[in-house]
């Protein structure tokens, strides 16, 4: 019995260390998920990014029921197993976005912020994987808390299995709106924030360069305080774009941009006149620039 108990205590820990991605098939997807990529015509395939059951145990929310609610744009909550979409370009150059979409981290606002970014990105040969990541925010938590481990996870996901995704792992990136935006300047510069769990975490959990769109939260509206957990800088290429009407967070990210060009931190911000808070990528004003940054894109 005991030889049976500590096989058994071997085997899981091997399969613990040799992560293997959990494909969830199509006849599963949430009806969120569904509404998510009903859209989206490339192949693609989706993945629960943590182990078993796909949620983490030391999650403080417990019996969530995940929503997805069609109020002109999706927005889905209660997101308890968080996943991963990769959608394949026809013709992938090597490169990989991880796109975050936003919703004050209680929703996520999936698919002008989420799936219709990762069509637009395949278009252009680059490989996108769309993170549903959890909210709403867990309480006695910080805000970003339960996000940061998803997104982390999910960074280092992609490079572990970056030949099997047809990427190079040198060339990954990160796309966030609003909160998601916040998120993804955590992802930039915050070392793992959860304890190593398999092989797959051994992998960098930094991307390699960073497209903020209206991104909230990184610094106070009033006083101009950046985020302190922004104050450490790496030196990757950054493109920030917000409209002049985003009153609420423009001045907290004219902040951390100046915060960001003293620390020669290769950054291009522009704010566009006449624009809000929360419009999205694809047709927009700011969707050219986009295109146009990530085809001059150098990186080493």
């Amino acid at each position: 019995m005991k030889y049976t108990f500590f096989l058994l205590l071997f085997i899981h820990a091997l399969a613990a260390q040799d992560h293997q991605l959990i494909e969830i098939a199509e006849a599963s997807y949430s009806p969120a998920e569904k509404l998510m990529l009903e859209k989206v015509q490339e192949p693609k395939s989706l993945y629960q990014i943590w182990p078993e059951d796909g949620k983490r145990a030391d999650d403080p929310a417990k019996g969530l029921q995940e929503q997805g609610v069609v109020k002109g744009v999706l927005r889905i909550s209660n997101v308890d197993r968080p996943t991963l979409t990769w959608v394949k370009p026809e013709k992938p150059d090597g490169r990989a976005i991880l796109i975050c979409p936003g919703g004050g981290y209680n929703i996520l606002a999936a698919t002008h912020e989420g799936s219709d970014v990762a069509s637009w990105l395949a278009k252009q040969g680059i490989t996108p994987f769309i993170l549903k990541y959890r909210v709403p925010r867990r309480k006695g938590l910080d805000k970003h808390k339960v996000a940061l481990e998803d997104s982390q996870r999910a960074m280092s996901l992609i490079r572990f299995h970056a030949k099997s995704f047809g990427i190079d792992k040198n060339k990954v990136g990160i796309l966030g709106f609003s909160a998601g935006g916040h998120l993804s300047t955590l992802t930039s510069v915050q070392q793992r924030s959860y304890k190593t769990i398999d092989d797959a975490d051994k992998e960098n959990c930094l991307p390699n360069f960073a497209v903020l769109i209206y991104a909230a939260y990184t610094g106070d509206k009033k006083t101009r305080e950046i985020d302190p957990l922004l104050k450490p800088t790496r030196k990757i290429p950054i493109l920030s774009v917000i409209g002049s009407k985003d009153t609420n967070f423009l001045p907290g990210l004219d902040a951390y941009v100046r915060y960001l060009q003293k620390n020669n931190v290769p950054i291009q911000h522009s704010v566009y006149d006449g624009i809000g808070h929360g419009v999205g990528l694809v047709g927009k004003v700011w969707q050219k620039d986009c295109e146009a940054w990530l085809k001059e894109l150098k990186l080493p």
